[in-house]
């Protein structure tokens, strides 16, 4: 077993896997915040497809580390090469910076297709909260074949509509201190193209690829809602789009039936095989 060891985190690198740390993606910056991890097969006789994991954390927490520990089984599997990257947080630079660094990360990978035995016409991106809102961004890139969004914050326009509300369920969603106004660091009554911009709802189109959502109907940080209006935008317009709905879930969540259906929905969308994905609710 390798070790990989940070202040606050040691990870446990199976032998059979090749590990590749902290490279820069950023041709001009050795930022931390602009790189990633690279997992790869040791034993590997052909290009395979490609899996990216977004990281939570609000757009101003989080780390490419703790996402590792998620990839392992698919490269371990043989079957996968596997990247889990890190961007700006919104107190560093505000939107789109973070949409702008997860481009260049890609971008950096699929011209690494040689060096590291990527399949560049079979690539997924994976994310979870604010990095599922990132890899929604992606899906309308070309050369992105499947996106997994858990629970991510993916319907703006709601937010400009209730600032004249004294009271609201979700007034804290639009507070000068809330993760969204961070993120776009200015207000959305001066700005809310802006806003909309940073709304995945809002790009949505008949090229999008194929998606799917998972999202607890308890979320308080992410309301469920947002992603049922993403579902049936996506429907309407012939999006392949899926949601797995975790009934009276929160935020966070972990479900053995989601774990099987996340490994066959890159199975069926990047190897040909498994079954059709669908809708589904879990308990």
């Amino acid at each position: 077993m390798q070790l990989y060891q940070r202040p606050e985190i040691l990870l446990e690198i199976p032998e059979n896997i090749e590990f590749h740390n902290d490279i820069f993606y950023s041709e001009d910056s050795k930022d931390i915040r602009q790189s990633f991890h690279l997992l790869k097969p040791k034993q590997q006789d052909k290009k395979l497809p490609l899996i990216i994991y977004i990281h939570g954390g609000a757009w101003h927490h989080g780390d490419k580390d703790l996402q590792i520990p998620h990839l392992i089984p698919y490269v371990e599997s043989g079957e996968f090469v596997a990247i889990a990257i890190n961007y700006r947080f919104s107190q560093q630079a505000p939107w789109p910076a973070q949409k702008d660094d997860c481009l260049a990360a890609l971008n950096y990978a699929l011209k690494q297709t040689d060096k590291y035995g990527i399949d560049t016409d079979r690539v997924a991106i994976w994310g979870s909260s604010s990095g599922a809102h990132l890899a929604l961004h992606l899906a309308n890139d070309s050369r992105i074949n499947a996106v997994l969004a858990y629970c991510p914050p993916s319907h703006f326009r709601p937010l400009l509509d209730i600032l004249e509300y004294e009271e609201h369920e979700l007034k804290s969603h639009i507070l000068p201190d809330s993760p969204v106004i961070q993120l776009i660091g200015q207000d959305p009554l001066q700005a809310p193209e802006l806003l909309l911009d940073a709304s995945p709802y809002e790009h949505l189109n008949k090229e999008t690829c194929p998606i799917l959502l998972a999202h607890g109907t308890k979320d308080e940080a992410v309301p469920y809602n947002q992603s049922l209006a993403y579902l049936n935008k996506a429907i309407g317009l012939g999006v392949d789009c899926k949601l797995i709905t975790l009934n009276n879930y929160e935020h966070k969540f972990t479900h053995p039936i989601l774990d099987k259906e996340v490994r066959n929905f890159f199975d069926y969308q990047l190897l040909g095989k498994g079954y059709t994905p669908e809708s589904l609710t879990l308990t």
